[in-house]
């Protein structure tokens, strides 16, 4: 997929209670981005950038509770990444 692009929830990968990897190449220079967000308000997941980290964020139920790895080292310049 492109930058911008997005999927009917009808065609998006459906991953609930299965283990999936998620991969990319990256290259910029941004150091806050959201690469990948599936799901909704009360359960998804998000691969993002923060503060120049990879960040892989989990939510499963409502309210504000959630899980977040984040990479101790900071990427820089192209970057190949894999969420397992």
């Amino acid at each position: 997929m492109k930058p911008g692009e997005a999927l009917d929830s009808a065609d998006a990968p459906q991953v609930s209670g299965k283990a999936f990897t998620i991969s990319c190449t990256v290259e910029t220079t941004q150091r806050d981005a959201i690469l990948l967000a599936h799901g909704g308000l009360s359960a998804g997941y998000a691969l993002h950038l923060k503060a120049g980290h990879v960040a892989f964020l989990v939510r499963t139920g409502g309210g504000d509770s959630f899980t977040e790895i984040i990479t101790p080292a900071e990427i820089t310049g192209r970057a190949r990444i894999a969420a397992v």
